[in-house]
């Protein structure tokens, strides 16, 4: 969420039911975003950006909250 970036923070440019996320890369970095996961199929500008071009960004979250949880030393129990 474009809103909620943080100074030094990375953003997903993640596809939208209403928006794509790639029209909140002025804003992310207008906020102190250091970088953003962007589509291999951008091709604007990166407003002062690092870029990371990836297939697919919601993968790209994916894959890397799934490292981050595999690499946590806590267990994580679940209760439904």
């Amino acid at each position: 969420d474009s809103r909620k970036i943080e100074r030094q923070g990375v953003f997903f440019a993640l596809p939208g039911a209403k928006a794509d996320g790639h029209f909140f890369l002025k804003e992310v970095a207008e906020k102190g975003a250091l970088g953003a996961i962007v589509s291999k199929h951008y091709s604007g500008p990166s407003f002062g950006l690092e870029l990371i071009k990836v297939p697919d960004v919601f993968q790209a979250l994916h894959t890397l909250a799934k490292t981050a949880f595999n690499e946590r030393k806590e267990k994580v129990i679940g209760v439904t």
